[in-house]
């Protein structure tokens, strides 16, 4: 029994439950819409249209959205090349075999798909159905690739972009944002140097010389995450609360500037949280943001003298520039939980290039501050 189950099922099935049920659900909505745009358009005779290959594809953009195998240009040139490739032999005295036919349509395809790196396995299902489809799809010749081919991809890779944009964590076209990947979430600081760089892992993929559907930019974020994930086992059970400053420099929204500006100096940090009467966090303020106000604040000449102006209070009741913490303040917030192990930090200070960062309880109160140098320190001691 256990060669059987080794055998037909898979290595491992790491996708939650909830990831399953959004896949079907997106599929689900995405072929009702393409059904009844396709009625829209052609009426009730559409319906015989909706190929058998796009539900395939669905599979791959729903499913499996970061896969190379899903991308637009794959789903769109996959079906359309091969469903091309099917109708010319369809057509075509040469091969009057079906059998011969639809073995060459389907090799042809996998061929051609390959030299126009548009891989897409249901493209293949398109040209046999092409080869098999009878005398109907004859009839229609090359329009069967406008319609429905054609226009079946290009409606299934309008609503997996609609679609997975409101699944969170999707990113559909899978499209590398910054090489952040190797080098600086898994590599920097405090985690050590990577095993291997990007360039090693792109030579790796170019040596097995078999088509991977994970994306290099997913594999090295499985590295980088492999690598936090070691790190958090190997320093234990370390958390926010256990490193954090706590009862920190905390201001009001209607601070003065220059009374903040001085704190900030006096005790020789970058920035501070911005609290409510509740101490519930509502923005945190930053030298840089002084900086950047003043900068906009044309009077004098040097970023002291501009710092300076900037910082004194205006008279009257009225002001063409901030006067208080409140409105130069950063809302854009990156907050860790008190109870957050150090390690799931490393990514937002790499990345974002922060100093300090505040840490809530249970509440949503205020009740630390945890600074990158805390974290780099716990990591080295580990280390050592």
């Amino acid at each position: 029994m256990f060669w059987i189950k080794r055998f037909f099922l898979p290595i491992s099935d790491n996708i939650s439950t909830t990831e399953k049920i959004i896949s079907g659900v997106s599929a689900l909505v995405a072929i009702l819409c393409l059904g009844y745009v396709s009625l829209l358009f052609a009426g009730l005779q559409a319906l015989p249209y909706i190929t058998a290959s796009i539900g395939a594809s669905a599979v791959l953009v729903f499913a499996t959205p970061h896969s190379p195998l899903a991308q637009p240009w794959p789903v769109l040139g996959g079906q359309i090349i091969s469903a091309f490739i099917g109708v010319s032999i369809s057509l075509s005295d040469v091969m009057p075999d079906l059998v011969i036919a639809s073995a060459v349509a389907v090799s042809l395809s996998i061929i051609v798909m390959y030299l126009t790196r548009c891989l897409h396995p249901p493209g293949s299902a398109a040209a046999l159905a092409a080869v098999l489809g009878g005398q109907q799809i004859q009839d229609m010749g090359y329009l069967y690739v406008l319609f429905p081919v054609a226009i079946n991809a290009v409606l299934i890779v309008i609503l997996g972009v609609v679609i997975n944009r409101f699944v969170p964590g999707r990113r559909y076209p899978a499209i590398e944002k910054e090489k952040a990947s190797l080098s600086s979430v898994a590599g920097e600081w405090a985690l050590g140097a990577p095993k291997f760089q990007d360039e090693d892992l792109r030579a790796a993929l170019t040596n097995m010389d078999s088509y991977i559907t994970v994306s290099e930019h997913d594999l090295a974020q499985i590295y980088a995450m492999a690598m936090l994930n070691a790190n958090k086992r190997r320093l234990g059970n370390v958390f926010c609360k256990d490193i954090m400053i706590k009862s920190p420099i905390k201001f009001r929204f209607d601070d003065e500037l220059e009374a903040a500006w001085n704190t900030l100096q006096e005790h020789n940090i970058k920035g501070a949280p911005v609290v409510d009467q509740y101490d519930h966090l509502i923005g945190i303020v930053t030298t840089t943001d002084y900086m950047r106000h003043a900068t906009g604040h044309h009077t004098g000449d040097t970023m002291q003298e501009k710092l300076r102006d900037f910082l004194k209070r205006s008279p009257g009741h009225t002001s063409d520039k901030a006067e208080v913490v409140g409105q130069i303040m950063s809302t854009t917030l990156n907050v860790a939980d008190e109870n957050q192990h150090i390690v799931d930090l490393i990514p937002v200070f790499t990345e974002k290039r922060f100093h300090h960062m505040p840490v809530v309880d249970s509440k949503g109160k205020v009740v630390g501050v945890v600074a990158r140098s805390a974290v780099m320190r716990s990591m080295l001691i580990t280390r050592s």
